[in-house]
């Protein structure tokens, strides 16, 4: 109901309706994590590699001892701000989305994720994701990196994505410890992110049984773009 002179009226605000404000707001944050990490790689991380590559050059034609400790020093802490940096940017928006796609930075993800914590994982991905538009690329990824968390309590990860005729479907399966008292990730929690994905005609099932947990996505491919007819000097 909106408002006009005081009184409520039956007309409604086109597109101010829940999951059609969560869906904007999401890709609104998308947006601006991208415009981070593109400042991070041009700017900040550019400026640091130029300095340390300036400092190298000093330090080659440096000979006292007792300037060499602290320019080593200061080329080590150079070295980690742009490690620090490049993991910023990682987190902020992942290169290997735009790059090479879905499947690549889901293997990254979750191989990495799961080796440095210690836990069981299994993968079975197509290579390959074709037709699909990018905000529903990343807000599939987020899916995948929520779910992972922080990997307390959990025992095993998996993830599946298959190609069907009319698109593809992405499988998560989380497998809890039975001596953990650690709680999955609250489905509930993921709200934001189910809304967005169903705004763009992603289909959402999720079902928790004991300590084991699944959230499958039906991603469609993207509708042709209708093709113009050519028309008499147009």
């Amino acid at each position: 109901m909106a408002l006009k002179d005081g009184k409520r009226t039956g007309a409604r605000i086109p597109g101010a309706d829940g999951s059609t404000l969560v869906a904007h707001v999401q890709q609104r944050r998308e947006g601006e994590r991208a415009r981070l990490a593109r400042m991070l790689h041009h700017d900040v991380s550019g400026m640091l590699a130029a300095a340390r590559m300036d400092l190298s050059r000093v330090m080659a034609h440096v000979v006292d001892p007792e300037l060499q400790e602290p320019l080593r020093r200061v080329d080590q802490l150079l070295d980690q701000v742009i490690h620090a940096a490049r993991r910023e940017m990682q987190w902020l928006h992942p290169a290997l989305l735009d790059h090479f796609g879905l499947p690549l930075a889901i293997r990254h993800l979750v191989d990495e994720t799961c080796r440095g914590k210690g836990v069981r994982f299994a993968m079975s991905l197509d290579e390959t994701l074709e037709d699909v538009a990018p905000e529903v690329q990343i807000a599939a990824f987020r899916l995948v990196e929520a779910l992972l968390g922080d990997c307390r309590g959990l025992a095993e990860f998996g993830t599946r994505l298959v190609a069907r005729r009319d698109g593809y479907v992405l499988e998560i399966t989380l497998t809890r410890d039975a001596a953990s008292n650690d709680d999955a990730p609250a489905l509930a929690d993921l709200e934001a992110l189910r809304t967005w994905l169903r705004a763009r005609g992603v289909a959402w099932a999720d079902s928790a049984q004991a300590n084991r947990s699944r959230v499958e996505l039906r991603i469609p491919r993207r509708s042709p773009a209708p093709v113009r007819s050519a028309t008499p000097g147009g």
